[in-house]
């Protein structure tokens, strides 16, 4: 349903202004909303005008210094020769950004986004003037990707401000950013980047089709746009990748994929999104290759530490002590004595007990955040232990599963990973192991199942194609072509040498010097 006004599409701007007024009037409900502004003012004494705005949507001071004052300045009245009139009265405005609407439908819409309208009598087109100045916050620093090396800017909630910080990083005329409007209440503008000659022109497509086919009443936020173009499949796993910095979008960009961004919201989305997408950081790339390596593999040991070890725990105690050392044992069977639970009631307990805490601590002010997660989880599992509710065991490994969960960069596959934490700790407690290995095979199934844009979320994994940025990363000199999975319009990234001043190269077969013929010395 359109909530836009009782305006037709095809209504346009008459040369009466009573009757533009009267019919805006109508459609911006001026006589019951207090912040619809208009101002009637005559141009030179001759003619009849006025300006539409709304309060607090424009910059006060744009609208006297470039709009009010040029029109009532005693030097317009040469403008009065309606000899071509859009273009005289366009050169009034010397700074603002002024333009010619002749439909009264975006006229409404312009209005609605910050502009303000100048209607004159006799004209039969309105000057939409660009003197936004909504107030938003100023550039900070990211929040839940925070890096040591490299920018320190993040995303705000404005998308005035956004796409200049994407488009600073990316200087190229390629960059093409396409703009679409979601939301009969909300006219909420949706960005969509991509360089051309670089993403797939059918990624491109699909990314912009999903977008234009859909029709809400309410669209104000990125995570509401990201299930609306998602391929609902159990809607356990994210399809898109979450980013507040703009060096990461744009690096992504370069690589061939494509970035969305939504109005009011600071964070974008990369499609299609990948397995491994959600294990690489910003920071793998500002520091040298082993040191990104590194934190890459504690990423991933972190991931099978906090989905499994809750799992392979209740293995162990229920079903397969052999795997213990006797002395181990013994100390697991004297702790558990006086507790009354089973291990996989004492396991859930514990983990539902700190979701409580993580998430009290992200709700109340944050001043007293930090101190109710640390003071809350320490006396809860002191008292669950001192009380034979819990064994120390139980609390050691959710303390080490929680601290690996927030290993994870990305937020989206933090969540999917606590959910797989509570479904392997049951499997677990029904087969051991085999129910581990069971459930191990039905979410790798699943998986393997899953696509994202038409790209297979397991991509590059399987099938397995070793690149220098793949489970690792490797030098930034080898990283000579863009990922294969995209199918992107120019495949090479940079040239085989691409450091001038060395001569060598890197090959399966290690590092090759090339001779001054081209040819490798090795050769």
């Amino acid at each position: 349903m359109d909530y836009s006004s009782g305006i037709g599409r095809g209504i346009g701007v008459s040369s009466d202004l009573d009757s533009n007024l009267s019919l805006l009037g109508k459609a911006l409900h001026i006589q019951e909303s207090a912040d619809v502004v208009v101002r009637e003012f005559s141009i030179g004494g001759r003619l009849r005008a006025a300006l539409v705005f709304i309060e607090g949507m424009v910059d006060r001071r744009t609208v006297n210094a470039d709009i009010l004052q040029p029109l009532l300045d005693p030097a317009t009245r040469a403008l009065t020769a309606r000899k071509p009139m859009v273009e005289r009265f366009q050169k009034a405005f010397p700074a603002a950004l002024a333009r010619p609407e002749g439909n009264l439908r975006r006229v409404v819409s312009g209005v609605m986004n910050g502009s303000a309208a100048v209607l004159i009598d006799g004209m039969d087109c309105a000057l939409l003037v660009d003197a936004t100045g909504v107030q938003h916050r100023p550039v900070a620093e990211p929040s839940t990707e925070r890096v040591v090396l490299g920018p320190h800017e993040a995303f705000v909630e404005s998308l005035k401000v956004n796409v200049p910080l994407v488009r600073r990083i990316l200087k190229t005329p390629d960059l093409v950013c396409s703009k679409f409007e979601i939301g009969d209440i909300t006219k909420t503008q949706v960005i969509v980047f991509h360089i051309e000659g670089i993403a797939n022109p059918r990624l491109v497509r699909e990314v912009k089709r999903r977008i234009s086919s859909i029709k809400v009443d309410y669209m104000a936020e990125t995570g509401l746009l990201d299930q609306l173009i998602d391929v609902p499949r159990f809607g356990l796993v994210p399809h898109a990748l979450y980013t507040e910095r703009p060096d990461r979008l744009a690096a992504h960009l370069a690589e061939g994929y494509v970035g969305i961004m939504v109005d009011h919201s600071p964070y974008g989305l990369i499609v299609p999104a990948t397995i491994l997408t959600f294990f690489h950081s910003a920071e793998d790339y500002y520091v040298r290759w082993p040191a990104g390596t590194l934190l890459r593999l504690i990423r991933m040991l972190a991931l099978f530490t906090t989905i499994l070890l809750p799992g392979l725990y209740v293995s162990v105690v229920n079903y397969h002590h052999e795997m213990l050392p006797t002395t181990i044992a013994w100390a697991f069977a004297a702790s558990r004595e006086s507790v009354p639970i089973p291990s996989v009631g004492e396991v859930l307990i514990a983990e539902i007990a700190l979701d409580f805490i993580r998430e009290a601590g992200v709700r109340v002010p944050s001043p007293v955040g930090p101190t109710i997660g640390i003071v809350g989880a320490l006396l809860i599992g002191e008292a669950a232990v001192n009380a034979s509710l819990l064994t120390p065991e139980v609390v050691i490994v959710v303390a080490i599963t929680a601290i690996c969960n927030f290993i994870i960069p990305n937020q989206d596959a933090a969540f999917f990973e606590r959910i797989l934490r509570y479904l392997f700790a049951f499997a677990a407690s029904l087969m051991g192991f085999l129910g581990l290995a069971a459930a191990f095979f039905v979410i790798g199934v699943y998986l393997c199942s899953l696509r994202s844009f038409g790209v297979p979320f397991m991509a590059p994994l399987l099938p397995f194609k070793m690149r220098p940025d793949t489970l690792v990363r490797g030098p930034l000199q080898t990283m000579e072509t863009r990922p294969d999975f995209l199918r992107p319009a120019t495949r090479t990234r940079q040239l085989p040498i691409s450091r001038g001043w060395s001569r060598q190269r890197w090959s399966p077969g290690g590092w090759r010097r090339r001779g001054a013929g081209g040819r490798d010395d090795n050769e």
